[in-house]
């Protein structure tokens, strides 16, 4: 028979809920119930838990392959577009040296080639002395191949008293080193030794001997 009255509902509910304090087996009973449901949910979310994550490691493992399956492609694409691409080492080693000629204009003057044309340029300020000019003028074309040390000792020689009236042949490198050089000038009377040093950056004739044939 149905209970339709609210007092009828009270009195199931006391008598429900005053079933497992009737007796200690009622409660004992009771006690076992409780922990079984509660063991039994225990087992059930963390089932749901793992059930509920599953989708999304599905997820980010299709969204892993979807962009190295988009990356790849790009790689391609951009080959194929004629972008230039950097060398391997093969085409490195296969690449032959660049072909460059230097001309008689670029290549580097040796510095004894520097050395004997002050030799040159030397010897016929030397030479240069008349009987119209004095000895600052002819000491004036020795300047510029000459050390001021020697210069000085220069003036007081008497261009005058020069045994030599010309040079016969080009200057001969006799002995030449980083920064001096030995120069044989060749003279109508007795060869003529230079020593010459760099001063400044420029070969200069720092000292001269004649040379006994």
């Amino acid at each position: 028979m149905p209970i339709r009255t609210n007092r009828g509902r009270a009195a199931v509910y006391r008598r429900l809920w005053g079933w497992p304090m009737r007796s200690p087996r009622h409660l004992v009973v009771t006690l076992v119930l409780f922990v079984l449901l509660v063991t039994g949910l225990g087992y059930i979310l963390p089932e749901q838990e793992e059930s509920a994550a599953s989708p999304t490691d599905e997820t980010s493992t299709v969204e892993t392959d979807a962009s190295a399956a988009t990356t790849g492609p790009s790689v391609e694409g951009s080959a194929e577009s004629g972008e230039p691409q950097p060398p391997t080492s093969d085409e490195w080693e296969d690449a032959a040296p660049p072909d460059i000629e230097l001309t008689e204009t670029d290549l580097p003057t040796p510095p004894e080639e520097d050395g004997i044309e002050v030799a040159r340029e030397w010897g016929a300020a030397w030479l240069s002395f008349d009987e119209t000019a004095d000895s600052e003028e002819w000491l004036a074309r020795l300047e510029p191949f000459t050390t001021e040390e020697r210069l000085a000792v220069m003036s007081s020689v008497d261009p005058q008293n020069i045994p030599f009236d010309e040079i016969t042949s080009d200057p001969e490198l006799v002995d030449s080193g980083d920064s001096t050089m030995t120069v044989l000038l060749p003279t109508d009377v007795e060869p003529l030794e230079l020593i010459l040093i760099v001063r400044e950056g420029q070969w200069r004739v720092s000292a001269y001997n004649q040379v006994s044939a």
